[in-house]
């Protein structure tokens, strides 16, 4: 019998399904049925990746980050903040200015979902200072332009079970 390295593949299929998720947050409408895959996919991805070795804050912060962002697309804006909380506690252990930017860019998805445009703004705002520091110039960029795609509101998306 053929010994399976269960590390490697879990790392393996947390990428596949991580990339699968964004194609599934890249389309401009979904079907209900997309949204619910889309939602099983980013678990899926997060699960893998928890399986994996060498796992820490920044990954972690990363996927709490997309299961936001999962959940905001689908109109859980509850869901979705609870997640942004996720990567925002992840992202304060590391003191990444990415990552601080990313939980603000979650959370401010989170509020736009919710209606909270006061708190979708303060939101951007932390980001945007947070995205100042980071000295690659190509992630700052990514960081600004995910932190200006933030819609100011968003509203809730189809009725689907919360998972």
């Amino acid at each position: 019998m053929e010994r399976v390295d269960k590390a490697r593949t879990d790392r393996e299929y947390a990428s596949e399904f991580f990339n699968e998720t964004w194609a599934f947050l890249d389309m401009k409408e979904r079907t209900k049925a997309q949204i619910e895959m889309m939602i099983h996919c980013g678990h899926a991805a997060f699960y893998h990746l928890g399986r994996a070795e060498g796992v820490g804050a920044k990954d972690r912060a990363k996927g709490y980050w997309q299961l936001s962002r999962v959940y905001a697309a689908a109109g859980q804006g509850g869901v979705a903040r609870s997640y942004a909380f996720r990567c925002q506690d992840e992202a304060q252990a590391e003191a990444d200015p990415f990552l601080l930017t990313l939980a603000c860019e979650s959370l401010g998805r989170a509020a736009a979902v919710l209606g909270d445009g006061a708190e979708r703004d303060r939101q951007a705002a932390l980001g945007a200072g947070f995205a100042a520091k980071i000295l690659d110039p190509d992630v700052r960029a990514f960081c600004e332009e995910s932190l200006a795609a933030v819609p100011h509101t968003m509203g809730p998306g189809p009725s689907l079970p919360v998972f």
